[in-house]
């Protein structure tokens, strides 16, 4: 029999066209499918079999299914459509063929595939997808605040490069992949577009500019009002570009930059002026901090900038002239410097702001700060300089007079006199000759074996020298003989009771060479008196001073002379007059001052007088009389570590009492005196821990309040 009959199954092939958001080729689960895009089904021969468009699949309810069933078996292929799509996704980049994409994206049909009969085979799929684009302004950041305000403009001719960041880290892989300027757009300037990009990671960078300065970036909370490059770098942070997307919040702003420098130099004299012949001075370190305010606390805080060095050398090339610094690209606002002392054994700073031509004076202080500087948008500031130069050395000799040999010189030093160890000798700036309360320890040494003191790197300034003397020793007349190099530069000051040099000018040493003439004849006193104490106490049932000594072994003495005077004056004044009662007993004397005023401080001396009317000593007191009203003293001003607060008048209430720095903020922690009836208290505040500058003490008592500066010296 020839007559027979062949059977088949119809065969299926299939199923599904997605959007593929990241384009990388895997339907993902976040990616969905696309209704409308048409697919033609092709016989092995490439003869068009049929076509479908893609809908909803009737059986899941998904998008983007297709299907085309009642198919002989034999050899097909498929092609696809990208309807509105711009692109056919990578194929083929799955292991699993049911979630790849198997079009080809130039010609988008698929390779031949052979059915069986009753074969289905619903691995046909194809990823569709759209170009992306980012951008898109650049503006001019006026206030610096890193937010683009409604009367700021945009800035064309900045130059921006686009990058791609395959490991997603933020920082360019490979080169720029596109470059443009800013330009106008829709008559808006500032404007740039990165477009028909793919789908994926990328890193903008914006570039340097000459005239202006990247402001803050990530400012605020609104993404598309803010600067997305970093200040140093320019770069922002890592862009995620989905199909279709356009980013136009990737921005940056930029300001119009300031800047400071410019010079350090050697102050051969040390008057802090930059005079004709003076010569740079390099690598001196130079420390830039910026004043802001801190949003949360609303106080100031000081936020550290950076730092160079005068002549700086980068890369081996010289960046500026001899002596010449600079800090550039600043943002406006409030700075201050520190110059770093290049060598503290050798040089000092120079003396600060000594013209009205800031161009050539000094700023800095003695320890290196400058004041606040204001820099405005643009500004090149020029005028902040720092002069260095030797500071002179001091010597001298404190020797006691050998009156028991008949050769010695009186009053002159010679090889016969004893030298005097372990003096303690103060260096003192001569703030205001007037007015001692002016003065200021600078040093203090003490005399060696040899009776000799030294005192080296001396500031230019007037000065003077104390000895402190032991309570058998005077000093022997000054000035005496006619030879600097001989005689003793010492006497008793009637205002303050000490043993003190003349004053005398400190200038730079150029010469390497010491001042040697400040020295110092002691004596033996010419009477033993001893005085046990003198106190100088408020007695109010009095309502009056009491004047307050003991003392023995008075061989020789005639009488007490007692000084007085107000906080207000400048000189000390004769109170009164005690008869010595003479001899080696113990003897107890008072007297009592009634003319005084309410809330003033006093200070009395208690001078000893011999039989031949001569005064070796004096020993001083002071005594607050209390108010009505509150009162604060606060000593001694200035201070390098604890200064003492004396308070009167405080009526019963509690005391609390402030430290402040110069821009508000609490320097150490409050003090609280309680409630009590005392009319008068004194307390110690250690100030040690704070850096050298001004302060203010406030003491707050019910509604009184007082307010004292105090400067802490290093």
């Amino acid at each position: 029999m020839t007559i027979d009959a062949g059977f088949y199954k119809p065969a299926k092939i299939g199923d599904y066209v997605w959007e593929d958001k990241n384009a990388d080729g895997i339907q993902n689960l976040d990616e969905n499918g696309i209704n409308g895009i048409v697919v033609t089904l092709y016989n092995g021969a490439g003869d068009p079999v049929s076509n479908t468009t893609t809908g909803v699949n009737p059986v899941t309810g998904k998008d983007g299914y297709y299907l085309f069933d009642n198919l002989k078996s034999g050899s097909y292929y498929l092609c696809f459509d990208k309807g509105l799509f711009d692109k056919i996704s990578p194929k083929n980049n799955s292991n699993d063929y049911s979630n790849d994409s198997d079009a080809d994206p130039l010609s988008g049909c698929t390779v031949i595939t052979v059915l069986e009969s009753g074969e289905t085979d619903l691995t046909w799929d194809a990823g569709l997808y759209n170009l992306a684009s980012l951008g898109d302004y650049v503006w001019l950041d006026n206030n610096t605040n890193g937010l683009q305000d409604i009367t700021e403009n945009g800035i064309n001719g900045i130059e921006v490069n686009l990058f791609k960041d395959v490991d997603k880290n933020g920082n360019p892989d490979g080169a720029a992949i596109n470059t443009m300027n800013t330009i106008t757009n829709a008559g808006k300037q500032g404007y740039y577009i990165f477009d028909n990009l793919e789908p994926g990671d990328y890193v903008v960078r914006f570039a340097p500019s000459a005239a202006y300065a990247r402001t803050i970036a990530n400012a605020g909370t609104d993404d598309t009002k803010d600067s997305d490059a970093d200040v140093l770098t320019g770069l922002t942070h890592s862009i995620n570009l989905e199909s279709g997307e356009h980013d136009p919040t990737i921005d940056a702003g930029y300001y119009y930059s300031a800047s400071l420098g410019d010079y350090t130099w050697y102050d051969e004299d040390g008057d802090g002026i930059q005079d004709s012949g003076e010569k740079c001075l390099d690598s001196v370190k130079i420390k830039l901090y910026k004043v802001d305010l801190n949003n949360v606390t609303g106080k100031l805080d000081t936020v550290y900038v950076g730092q160079t060095y005068s002549h700086s050398v980068l890369e081996g090339q010289d960046t500026l002239k001899c002596g010449f610094y600079e800090f550039t690209k600043l943002q406006p606002g409030k700075y201050f410097l520190i110059f770093e002392n290049p060598d503290a054994t050798e040089y000092l700073i120079s003396p600060m702001e000594k013209l009205f031509n800031r161009s050539t004076d000094s700023n800095p202080s003695e320890k290196g700060n400058t004041s606040t500087i204001t820099l405005i948008p643009g500004e090149h500031n020029p005028t902040i300089d720092a002069g260095f130069y030797r500071g002179e050395c001091l010597h001298g000799v404190v020797w006691e007079e050998n009156i028991s040999n008949p050769y010695n010189k009186i009053n002159v030093y010679d090889s016969l006199d004893h030298p005097v160890i372990g003096i303690k000798a103060d260096l003192i700036l001569d703030n205001n000759p007037l007015v001692s309360s002016d003065d200021r320890v600078i040093k203090s040494v003490f005399t060696d074996a040899s009776g000799e003191y030294d005192f080296k790197n001396i500031p230019v300034g007037l000065y003077f020298v104390v000895l402190h003397l032991p309570p058998h020793l005077t000093v022997v007349n000054n000035d005496v003989g006619g030879d600097d190099q001989k005689d003793s530069d010492f006497y008793l000051s009637e205002e303050t009771g000490q043993f003190r040099s003349h004053s005398f000018e400190i200038y730079a040493n150029n010469d390497e060479e010491c001042k040697i003439d400040i020295d110092g004849g002691t004596g033996r006193r010419t009477f033993p008196i001893e005085l046990l104490s003198f106190e100088a106490i408020w007695d109010e049932q009095e309502d009056a001073v009491l004047l307050e000594w003991q003392s023995i072994n008075e061989v020789n003495l005639n009488h007490y002379m007692i000084e007085k005077r107000a906080e207000s004056d400048k000189v000390f004044e004769i109170l009164g007059e005690v008869n010595a009662k003479g001899g080696l007993d113990l003897h107890e004397y008072e007297m009592l001052d009634p003319n005084v005023e309410k809330g003033m401080r006093y200070y009395y001396r208690l001078v000893p007088v011999d039989n031949d009317g001569q005064r070796n000593q004096s020993y001083p007191d002071d005594v607050i009389i209390p108010g009505d009203k509150l009162g604060v003293v606060a000593f001694p001003n200035p201070t390098r570590s604890m200064l003492n607060i004396e308070i009167s008048g405080k009526q019963n209430q509690e005391v609390k009492i402030e430290v402040i720095d110069n821009v508000g903020r609490k320097a150490i922690r409050d003090v609280i005196i309680e409630k009590n009836s005392n009319i008068f208290e004194r307390i110690g505040l250690d100030m040690s821990t704070l850096p050298q500058g001004n302060y203010f003490i406030k003491v707050i008592s019910g509604l009184d309040v007082m307010v004292k500066r105090i400067a802490v010296i290093k």
